[in-house]
């Protein structure tokens, strides 16, 4: 795909899509992104570089149960906030970036609440580590996804927890 945009189209990006790709419409042209090569997917870009290749051109980018998989080690501990950052430059001027990830306080809420068992707080928390597209290596709390999404300059417009997970999106003044 090019990477110009045409005027009056608008374009939603899907960060790690897996089985959940979308399919484009007249109103809006979709490219899905994952890693694995079982995925049907448009693009196989490393998804904390997604900005080198669409700096200002998606209206919508949604990142759902993606963030918590980036790795990290003791000399890059801050590789999510690189990678969310990389996402938000990849936004044209009034886009939304929404992100969903793992919150750590919801989830040890519900555990100790009985809500969820054990195992469903291992899954939510590690992954299902079934390959190594299920993995998880960062852990967050709503309030520390919200203040980074401020910190990059955007307007947060939802910020809510729902379930074990944290839902936040900002909008490209």
């Amino acid at each position: 795909m090019n990477n110009v945009r045409k005027q009056g189209e608008r374009y939603g990006l899907v960060i790690g899509c897996g089985k959940e790709r979308k399919e484009s419409t007249v109103d809006m042209k979709w490219i899905n992104v994952d890693a694995d090569p079982e995925v049907n997917a448009e693009v196989r870009t490393p998804i904390h570089r997604l900005h080198e290749r669409y700096v200002g051109f998606f209206d919508v980018i949604e990142a759902k149960d993606i963030l918590e998989h980036v790795p990290y080690s003791d000399a890059d501990t801050e590789g999510w906030l690189q990678t969310l950052q990389s996402w938000s430059w990849c936004l044209a001027r009034g886009g939304s970036l929404s992100v969903q990830v793992p919150d750590i306080e919801a989830i040890i809420k519900q555990y100790h609440d009985k809500t969820i068992d054990h195992a469903t707080m291992n899954r939510v928390i590690f992954g299902t580590n079934t390959g190594q597209w299920d993995r998880h290596y960062q852990m967050f709390t709503l309030r520390q996804l919200r203040q980074a999404m401020v910190d990059m300059g955007l307007e947060v417009t939802e910020a809510y927890n729902m379930h074990v997970c944290a839902i936040v999106v900002g909008r490209k003044p």
